[in-house]
């Protein structure tokens, strides 16, 4: 909805353009009266003058020539032809217009003043400065007084009675004994101006009616399109909400989403070349580098050399074609360990399409991946590392005792608890859980001797925690123990460790150190591998051969049989006995190629022997 400023302005606005359409209509109808009353003032002024200069201009023909006043002459004067003056200028000016001079001393009746001209002679007596009175009536009947004082030539007829024309003395008793400047009487000029104005008010009202009318008019055309705004304004605000509505929620389901990403995820940003621009906190703590050693460097500060050419050369491909590039990437620490990441490389395009920056999202898959190839890529990666595999025991029998169900089960769960029996002396970060009741442990370390000497006994303690242990599955209560089988060094340290188990499995044992097994077994399989090759040699050169010895009856001391030895003709002419090949011929497919050609001599010496 509109806010409360925007409709009081508008309101504002209404009651300014009302109150000033009716302050400019009242200003302009009482300047047009104060016009109008100064044009019939002065309108009354001009007639009162011109009146004024017909009286004088008589007055002064009759004492200037020295016309007598008497019976043919009387009439004449501007007391007795003002009357008809005024009837006749009425009638010509098509409006009422009363001009005559009154007096409260009148000579003539018609000149007499009437109630308000005797105030008004009253008011002209007590105030000798006013030159004019100009009043108007609500019939727009306008009067205008002006007064007339005795002036030397109206002395000759208002002076002493003696001295005025005989004419007069006969005809008017009265009007006499004035002096000079006396009041004689006043002019009375009454103008009626209805008709005319009248009509002009009418023309001023139906104009003003017009006004009222537009204004009324542009008040509801306001009124309306504020009513339009308002309501296409209450809608919009109505769906901008519901958008801002969502716009949070989505900003808050996006913030959530961040907060998820940064403490799950890996992320970086990187400029257009692949240097990198950001990293969360999970890149810092991943990959062993602090914030500002990652900042301005590529990304193969964290590139494992067994990662191929190829697999960048496509992603670098693919992301520069403004396309999605997903992989798994097998990364280096800054400690030399690997890790592996699910990778997602999205390039961040700008306005115009182009690429300013590419945002990468890595999931650390180690716990998804099978252990066995991550122990196998850290034991690569590492310098100096200690394995160490245990191996639940007897669990061969306890697979064909439980179900595969339970079994799992209480793998799992040695899986997760097995690192918190390690002693404090002797941690391990992590566990991998390799097959059939297997896991292992690795980390790096000094040398061997120190590790032997210090630690096995931590192997020990570690050994009787995990015996301490009693875990339920389901409804079976269990107490394994464990075989420790443990190896040091880079090379081959999960073949001994591996060799150790069987080993133990053979023995009575429950900890062995199996350093050097997988280099002992070597040779072992390198000299039956050469046996065997001699073995196929002497069998191919007819260098298997039979030796009899005669058996002798003590009791007849006759030979009643003979007993056949095989030996073998080395390629140095050296003859070995059986001790040195039949065990390995066994193993070579041999055994009874040696077998058959014993025979074939004994058959051979025997028929000679017949002879």
């Amino acid at each position: 909805m509109f806010k409360n400023s925007n409709a009081n302005l508008l309101i504002s606005i209404i009651l300014f353009l009302l109150i000033f359409s009716a302050g400019h209509t009242y200003i302009t109808i009482s300047e047009n009266e104060k016009i109008r009353d100064t044009i019939l003032l002065e309108e009354a002024k001009s007639i009162t003058s011109l009146f004024k200069s017909f009286r004088k201009t008589y007055l002064d023909t009759f004492v200037n020539n020295h016309i007598d006043v008497n019976e043919q002459t009387i009439d004449l004067i501007p007391v007795k032809t003002s009357n008809d003056i005024t009837l006749e200028f009425a009638k010509s000016l098509d409006t009422r217009v009363i001009l005559r001079t009154v007096s409260d001393r009148p000579r003539n009746i018609q000149n007499r003043a009437n109630p308000k001209e005797m105030k008004i002679i009253t008011s002209f007596k007590n105030s000798h400065s006013d030159q004019y009175i100009f009043e108007k009536d609500p019939n727009y009947i306008y009067r205008y007084y002006e007064p007339l004082y005795i002036t030397p030539t109206c002395l000759k007829c208002h002076g002493k009675k003696e001295d005025a024309p005989k004419i007069i003395q006969e005809n008017y008793d009265g009007a006499y004994d004035y002096k000079l400047g006396d009041l004689r009487g006043i002019i009375s000029l009454e103008i009626d101006k209805n008709k005319l104005l009248t009509t002009i008010d009418n023309k001023n009202r139906d104009n003003l009616y017009f006004i009222l009318i537009d204004i009324f008019l542009l008040i509801v055309t306001i009124l309306f399109l504020y009513y339009k705004l308002k309501k296409n304004h209450d809608e919009s605000a109505k769906e901008l909400l519901s958008k801002n509505t969502l716009l949070q929620r989505k900003a808050k389901e996006f913030q959530d989403l961040q907060t998820a990403l940064g403490v799950s995820e890996i992320i970086s940003t990187t400029d257009t070349n692949g240097v990198i621009l950001s990293v969360n906190d999970r890149f810092c703590e991943i990959s062993g580098y602090k914030r500002e050693e990652l900042v301005g460097h590529t990304q193969s500060i964290v590139r494992h050399p067994d990662s191929e050419d190829k697999l960048f050369k496509k992603m670098w491909a693919t992301i520069q074609n403004k396309q999605v590039f997903k992989c798994i990437i097998k990364n280096r620490r800054k400690d030399g360990s690997s890790y592996h990441v699910d990778s997602t490389i999205v390039p961040i395009l700008n306005e115009s399409g182009d690429i300013v920056e590419y945002i990468a999202l890595r999931h650390n898959i180690d716990d998804i991946i099978n252990h066995k190839v991550l122990l196998h890529d850290i034991i690569k990666g590492s310098k100096f590392s200690v394995l160490i595999i245990v191996k639940i025991a007897n669990f061969e029998e306890l697979e064909n005792f439980y179900s595969s169900n339970i079994i799992h089960k209480l793998e799992e769960n040695i899986f997760k608890n097995i690192l918190k029996y390690f002693p404090k002396e002797c941690k391990f970060e992590k566990v991998y859980r390799l097959e059939n009741g297997e896991f292992a442990f690795i980390k790096d370390i000094i040398d061997y001797n120190n590790f032997t000497k210090e630690k096995t006994s931590c192997l020990e303690k570690f050994q009787d925690n995990v015996k301490k242990m009693k875990t339920q599955i389901d409804d079976y209560e269990f107490n394994p123990s464990i075989l420790i089988s443990f190896s040091t060094g880079k090379d081959d340290i999960y073949e001994n460790a591996k060799l150790g188990l069987k080993e133990l499995l053979q023995t009575d044992k429950y900890i062995i150190d199996a350093n050097g097994l997988a280099s002992k077994i070597r040779e072992e399989t390198q000299k039956n591998i050469d046996t065997i090759n001699m073995i196929k040699v002497a069998i191919e050169t007819g260098n298997i051969l039979s030796y009899f010895q005669p058996l002798y009856n003590n009791k007849t001391e006759k030979i009643e049989k003979y007993e056949s030895l095989v030996r073998l003709k080395n390629s140095e002419g050296k003859i070995l006995s059986p001790f040195f090949f039949l065990e390995s011929s066994k193993h070579g497919g041999y055994y009874n190629h040696i077998t058959k050609v014993v025979l074939k001599n004994s058959f051979t010496i025997l028929e000679k022997i017949e002879e």
